[in-house]
């Protein structure tokens, strides 16, 4: 329209022609996007000069030879963002030719610049009344329910023109995810915590007084005087949240009377995490062990609910463990105590009084184990899931909403007794049970097959590559000088090129290894996928800028065996003896 004679790249033998035929550009001025081919071909076709103006979005080294083909007193203006948010480096010698190089992020201008906005846009719109400009005809569809199709066709680059998402008729059509509805506390009630000074239970009352609780009750045998508890209080206390702690025993029915009694406000909500662990070999384990165990749980949770019958409790919630589910070795007593509980809840909610009880497995950024790495790599190594304090502050709002008894109207349910107010999370492996390699002890349980059987359908396209990756690793984790070996490397390569053809929904004959990633089309979505896919089953830690910045798929794989060095050479000697040690040990400690 003004003049200008243009240059361009693309990614396919169909959109060359498509400019072609569409808008009348030569063949010989177009160029492939995929590879630095284009800046020798420009440079030719300019006779060395460049263009004068360059608008650009591609990253990596392809931005580098898009800036060396803007000729001396041009521009370049770059539209993409990923060099910019890496904070990538650009060659400075090209400015001493007067050339200018400009970052444009329209949603800047116009959150900042509005008349410059509406400046440009008048002048689009008088452009298209003119007909010089006009809508790009092509446009690829997609239902509102094959949402993420569109964004898989849009990371694979090949699309022309506009990608459209249309919305159905009826909203019923569209898949919607569930909405956490938000807890609120009573400011005027007080909230018993048994066993709440420990490091869950910090978590949990810090997050109840950030929805609204005033006061706090604890009950511990300690009463505020262990490490850091009056720096804790002092910290609640500063939240707007009044705290009073009680020396006693949740077991002991006149202490629990006494706290009560005690309470500023009536009680309208307990959470009962006491625990004492007191682990040993049934054969072995003595009656005061035994007694040791269930006492706070099972005599504390009776005390509780005896001396609260007359308390309109809003909810009533018991912390259980996942041997009480699954069983531990030399944990009989404990995983009793927490059967107890489970059972308890339906026993209340026969009376019509409020219970629920939150199954929590190994929770390892806050608690007992989270400073435990010995605990830590013992479970990572034998395949269970540890959970995060998110997943548990989740949990138990979940698990306060769902308190009150059940309708006593008849239950539609026709596949068997199933208690809503039961919660388990945390049993969740992470390897495939069919792994010869899963430790977990309830891989063979047979409560466990729906499991098996989602596991299964999960695993059915990627078997045999998931098994081959399984064995290299195995025998990486018996030998990390196998590592040594480029054929490893080349292993790994595979492997990660065929997940990334995978999530792009390429061929793996269309994916060049060698190539840049930012050629291939990897973008950040893509990338969160590949580092999901990365601590899943090489279980080591890659951001997505360390993704991004790796060069190419070879460049990933020698990343990979890298990472597997040290994770299998110098944590080997480890690990060995945190199992040598393991059974007495973690039967011990862990809950």
């Amino acid at each position: 329209m003004v003049g200008a004679k243009i240059y361009t790249t693309v990614g396919s033998e169909e959109k060359i022609q498509y400019l072609m035929l569409e808008y009348s550009i030569p063949r010989d001025h177009i160029f492939n996007s995929r590879n630095t081919s284009f800046l020798p071909s420009i440079l030719r076709a300019t006779h060395s000069r460049g263009v004068d103006v360059v608008l650009n979005s591609l990253s990596g080294e392809l931005l580098h030879a898009s800036w060396q083909c803007v000729a001396e007193f041009g521009k370049m203006i770059e539209i993409g963002k990923r060099d910019l948010v890496g904070r990538g480096k650009l060659d400075m010698d090209l400015f001493e030719g007067n050339r200018m190089f400009v970052g444009v992020d329209f949603a800047g201008i116009f959150a900042h610049r509005p008349g410059v906005t509406e400046r440009l846009l008048e002048r689009c719109m008088d452009l298209y009344r003119q007909g010089s400009i006009k809508p790009i005809p092509s446009v690829t569809l997609f239902p509102g329910t094959k949402v993420e199709d569109a964004f898989r066709c849009m990371q694979k680059g090949q699309h022309i023109g506009k990608i459209v998402v249309s919305m159905p008729s009826d909203p019923d059509l569209l898949p919607v995810t569930p909405i956490a509805h938000p807890l609120s506390l009573r400011p005027d009630a007080s909230y018993l915590l048994p066993g709440g000074l420990g490091g869950l239970g910090r978590a949990v009352s810090v997050w109840l007084a950030e929805h609204g609780a005033t006061n706090l009750i604890y009950l511990s045998r300690s009463a505020g005087r262990g490490a850091g508890d009056q720096a804790f209080f002092k910290e609640l206390r500063g939240m707007g949240c009044e705290v009073k702690a009680f020396a006693g025993g949740v077991d002991c029915v006149r202490d629990v009377e006494n706290v009560i009694s005690m309470a500023a406000k009536p009680i309208a909500g307990v959470i009962n995490m006491s625990m004492v662990l007191r682990g040993r070999a049934l054969t072995q384990m003595t009656h005061s062990d035994w007694e040791t165990a269930i006492s706070p749980k099972v005599q504390g949770t009776l005390n509780l609910h005896s001396a609260l019958s007359s308390h309109a409790l809003d909810f009533f919630v018991l912390f259980s463990s996942l041997s009480g589910m699954v069983g531990r070795p030399s944990q009989a007593n404990y995983a009793s105590a927490n059967t107890f509980l489970d059972a308890f809840v339906q026993y209340r909610h026969g009376l019509g009084l409020p219970a629920s009880v939150l199954v929590v497995g190994a929770v390892e950024d806050v608690g007992f184990i989270s400073d435990k790495k010995a605990i830590l790599d013992h479970f990572h190594n034998i395949a269970i899931h540890t959970l995060r304090e998110r997943d548990l502050l989740e949990s138990l709002q979940l698990a306060i909403m769902r308190s009150a008894p059940p309708s006593p109207e008849p239950s539609n349910n026709t596949i068997g007794f199933t208690n809503t107010s039961q919660l388990a999370i945390g049993l969740k492996s992470t390897k495939p049970l069919s792994d010869s390699t899963n430790r977990v002890t309830w891989r063979r349980d047979i409560r466990t097959s729906m499991y098996c059987n989602i596991e299964t359908t999960k695993y059915t396209t990627d078997r045999a590559v998931d098994a081959g990756l399984r064995q290299f690793l195995t025998t990486v984790a018996a030998n990390p000088r196998v590592l040594d070996a480029q054929s490893s490397a080349d292993l790994l390569t595979r492997e990660i090129g065929t997940r990334l053809s995978c999530f792009m929904l390429l061929s793996e004959d269309e994916l060049d290894v060698t190539q840049s990633l930012s050629a291939i089309g990897v973008d950040s979505l893509v990338a969160i996928e590949v580092r999901n896919w990365w601590r899943q089953n090489l279980g080591l830690e890659i951001s997505v800028l360390e993704i991004l910045n790796a060069g190419s798929v070879v460049q990933m794989g020698k990343l990979a065996a890298e990472g597997l060095r040290v994770k299998f050479g110098g944590e080997a000697e480890k690990c060995k003896a945190a199992v040598k040690n393991g059974d007495d040990y973690f039967s011990m400690k862990v809950m």
